[in-house]
């Protein structure tokens, strides 16, 4: 009876230790663990996504940040094509009256020179044409928006620069900037664009460039081109860009949007 007994306590007893180890806590959270944000409104804003398309000028600009905006693009350059016409055999030549000085902020095209910052007005007289926005579209004080614009087959990326403390229209505005992309299904086919001291858009190679202006503040090696970034001031920089396979200049972006 004793040994009966016995036995059903022990039975008893591994049955109830069985049962507490398939228990567990209802917070299973190592006390290490950092929190969980469950905060909706602390959202960090996609990478590249601008809602209103403007820029405020600061007074301070990152390399950081505009070195990862460049990153940013290189998977959308590794699909575009390779240029493959040059301009070897265009009518029109460097101009005596363009500028040696990179910081000139000028660029040649076909027969005409470029100064920037520019008036919205003056550019548009040589025969540009706004693409998507309105003339009459508001721009507030110091701030830029991107815009493009086309003459014939030339498509051109700017930056349209508020350099007035009150918002203005963008036709009173200034061209702030000039962007020109030889990967976008061959733009600038049949364009002369040059720059100080005759670096020619689609022609002059990585030799060239050193020998007009010496290294490059900044370099930003890719597997498809090689990005050449001589800085001047806040928001005052020249980009001159190598395509890996052709060895000439495939992309020239000018950029003064203090006009100071």
């Amino acid at each position: 009876m004793k040994k009966i007994f016995l036995i059903t306590i022990l039975t008893m007893a591994l049955a109830c230790t069985a049962c507490s180890s398939s228990k567990k806590p209802l917070n299973n959270t190592p006390a290490t663990a950092e929190p969980e944000n469950t905060d909706s409104s602390v959202a960090e804003t996609p990478k590249g996504e601008d809602i209103e398309g403007k820029e405020e000028l600061p007074e301070n600009d990152s390399d950081n940040k505009e070195e990862g905006d460049l990153i940013d693009e290189d998977s959308k350059k590794q699909e575009q094509e390779e240029p493959s016409n040059d301009n070897s055999d265009s009518d029109f030549q460097v101009l005596d009256d363009l500028s040696d000085d990179l910081s000139s902020f000028q660029l040649q095209i076909d027969d005409e020179i470029y100064s920037f910052p520019m008036k919205y007005s003056d550019f548009i007289a040589h025969g540009f044409e706004l693409e998507d926005d309105d003339e009459s579209k508001k721009v507030e004080a110091t701030h830029y928006i991107f815009s493009d614009f086309n003459r014939g087959d030339l498509q051109i990326s700017t930056s349209i620069v508020n350099l007035d403390d009150k918002e203005q229209p963008i036709s009173e505005c200034y061209i702030g900037s000039i962007e020109i992309d030889k990967g976008y299904r061959e733009n600038g086919k049949g364009a002369f664009i040059a720059l100080p001291k005759g670096i020619i858009f689609n022609k002059s190679t990585l030799n060239d460039i050193k020998a007009a202006y010496g290294e490059p503040k900044m370099l930003l090696e890719y597997s498809s081109y090689t990005t050449y970034q001589y800085e001047f001031k806040v928001y005052q920089r020249i980009e001159i860009e190598i395509g890996t396979e052709s060895g000439v200049v495939q992309r020239i972006n000018v950029m003064n949007l203090t006009g100071k």
